[in-house]
């Protein structure tokens, strides 16, 4: 199950047996059910609603007991249940990270003191994930089943299930009182909670837009769109604040952007100045600064990413000398791998804790000496309920043990994912036969973590093409983003040597490129505007004809073309009552996918190897 938090908030209701499902969205039938249970002396309800003025809650779970009530906010975020107040920073004042939750129950809090009766105590808890428990059951993903209500997703306890058949250390309560009453004691840009809340709520109650506060928050907006979505008549969030703000035309948000520069710490100065475009900046606004090591430093790139903005450059930059001595140090064959994993709040197997990770997938190219590429392995857990990690690190290395060519990640996820799938077979102990020729194979091609008790560096540890391209290549389209993503569209768009070799159906044909996913695919494909097409875009959908029926929410997959959906994905797969066709298609959309992220690095690597 995706939906982590349905599923946090189904396990909670088993916590609490006996209560009442609110289960109506109409308003008033709520509230009019909520108060029916209220008159009970003792009763547990399930998503009770409760009204104020215009301020309206549904509240998770809510338990009277005689003349008090505990108002309980489930959220699948976790906590270290061995720290004392995990919600307090070292300074007593609550971590910025947890103030959303806080202020989430606060206003639950607001709302109900003033609807209850006088009479009645309240109390506030957050119920939370325990980072530290390990789950106490196998398959408790199994346990619960997602529906659709009036296009509202749901997931609920599957029948039969009871408190007895779920792991009961998972999720823990905590009182939150006394943080509510500190977080709102401040003020909230010159008002108090209580006048903050009448603000909000009416602007809400007559429809007036708020004056949205433009920053470097507004780089991760939720609710940017591309130009296809605009044309299809989504809209733009980002676009409207920034238009509505600073009266940006469509040729604005064409120019470079102040938000794109990478890693960039002086983003709210800047915006706060007026500074809103790359062209607004002076080449002294960013320090061309070297460090002690080959290539670009971090603040160099950034310069040089101002310079060509403000040139106009749209070419690429390459370092040929240090690059060329990189990849003549590599040893061929060379392997290209990439991983997928998921981190299930609640964990699918016993004696696992909650976000601990599962590598389900991963995809393996090899670059020849004589140039030939290949698809040479792949690995997906398909099976419900299916332990990978064991699996997946027993094939990985018998695809990579046979020679000692150099392998290639793509930034330190890769290293993370073997690191902590070594900790955790160590922990779990299992009967493993090859367990110390497993953890041998992984030292040998990583470095340790800082999570790790003692330090190592493989001999045959992974060369992080992430670092390589940071250090040596640039091109204005990755819009100063160095996710491969990025990077790929960019470095097709800038090399003739790939735009010829690809431009030609060969890849997954007769006598072509080896794929185990692809039949006679073109990679390079131009758009309207003349640029190479990005290949994750063009990545078929998941369905093709299968009518989704009873199976509503697998419409949400309509494409996997990233990490985020990946692991989705990979959850859907869990659910044991899934059609197998179903199953063979999401599979095959995965597989798909991670074959591009692999041959992505394939490319990387033909383009500067070409360059150089």
């Amino acid at each position: 199950l995706a939906e982590g938090g349905h599923l946090v908030g189904a396990l909670a209701k088993l916590y609490f047996p006996g209560g009442h499902d609110i289960t109506t969205l109409n308003t008033d039938e709520s509230l009019q059910q909520t108060a029916e249970f209220m008159q009970q002396e003792d009763v547990v309800i399930y998503e009770p609603a409760f009204r104020w003025n215009n301020l309206f809650v549904r509240v998770d779970v809510l338990i009277k007991q005689g003349q008090h009530v505990k108002l309980i906010e489930v959220k699948s975020k976790s906590i270290d249940t061995s720290v004392d107040d995990p919600f307090r920073g070292t300074r007593g004042g609550i971590k910025s990270d947890w103030l959303p939750y806080i202020m989430d129950v606060a206003f639950q809090r607001y709302v109900l003191t003033h609807s209850l009766p006088a009479d009645l105590g309240l109390s506030a808890y957050l119920m939370l994930i325990d980072k530290t428990c390990e789950c106490t059951v196998d398959g408790l993903n199994q346990m619960f089943e997602v529906t659709y209500n009036q296009d509202r997703k749901e997931v609920n306890a599957k029948a039969g299930v009871t408190q007895e058949d779920v792991c009961c250390n998972t999720l823990v309560q905590r009182c939150v009182d006394s943080h509510i009453d500190q977080a709102t004691a401040d003020p909230f840009e010159g008002r108090s909670f209580e006048e903050h809340i009448d603000w909000l709520s009416s602007h809400y109650l007559e429809d007036t837009k708020i004056i949205p506060e433009l920053g470097a928050k507004c780089k991760k907006c939720e609710f940017k769109t591309t130009a296809e979505q605009r044309t299809n008549g989504k809209r733009d969030g980002f676009r409207e604040c920034w238009s509505e703000t600073l009266g940006w035309t469509d040729e604005d948000f064409s120019r470079p952007q102040i938000y794109n520069i990478w890693d960039y710490r002086r983003l709210d100065t800047c915006i706060q100045n007026g500074v809103t475009q790359l062209d607004q900046l002076d080449e002294d606004d960013i320090p061309d600064e070297p460090d002690d090591k080959a290539g670009l430093s971090a603040k160099q790139r950034r310069a040089l990413q101002v310079r060509f903005a403000l040139e106009q450059n749209e070419t690429s930059y390459v370092d040929s000398d240090p690059l060329r001595q990189e990849i003549e140090a590599w040893v061929f064959p060379l392997h290209f791998i990439d991983f997928e994993t998921a981190a299930p709040a609640v964990p699918m197997h016993q004696n696992l804790k909650p976000n601990e990770m599962l590598a389900f997938q991963y995809s393996h190219h090899v670059v020849h000496e004589d140039g030939t590429v290949e698809h040479a392995g792949e690995f997906l857990e398909m099976t419900p309920g299916g332990y990978p990690n064991v699996e997946f690190i027993r094939q990985l290395k018998s695809e990579l043990e046979a020679d000692n060519g150099t392998i290639f990640r793509y930034s330190h996820y890769e290293n993370t994912v073997l690191n902590h799938v070594m900790r955790q077979l160590d922990r779990l102990d299992l009967e493993l036969p090859d367990r110390d020729e497993l953890f041998e194979f992984i030292r040998s091609i990583t470095q340790s973590t800082k999570d790790n008790v003692d330090a190592w560096n493989g001999d045959r540890n992974m060369v992080d093409l992430y670092r390589i391209q940071a250090r040596y290549y640039y091109h204005p389209l990755t819009r100063g983003s160095q996710s491969i993503k990025y990077v790929l569209p960019a470095i097709l768009n800038d090399s003739q040597y790939l735009q010829e070799k690809y431009s030609q159906p060969v890849y997954g044909a007769a006598g072509g490129i080896v794929s185990k996913n692809f039949t006679d695919w073109t990679w390079v494909e131009r758009g309207e505007d003349g640029l190479v097409r990005d290949p994750y875009e063009r990545l078929d959908p998941v369905f093709s004809d299968i009518s989704i029926g009873h199976w509503e929410y697998l419409k949400e997959l309509d494409n996997v073309a990233d990490g985020g959906t990946a692991r989705t994905a990979y959850m859907r797969m869990q659910n044991e009552s899934l059609p197998e066709e179903y199953r063979q298609e999401i599979a095959e959309a995965l597989l798909r996918y991670c074959e591009l992220d692999t041959m992505a690095m394939v490319m990387l690597y033909e383009g500067w190897r070409d360059m150089v």
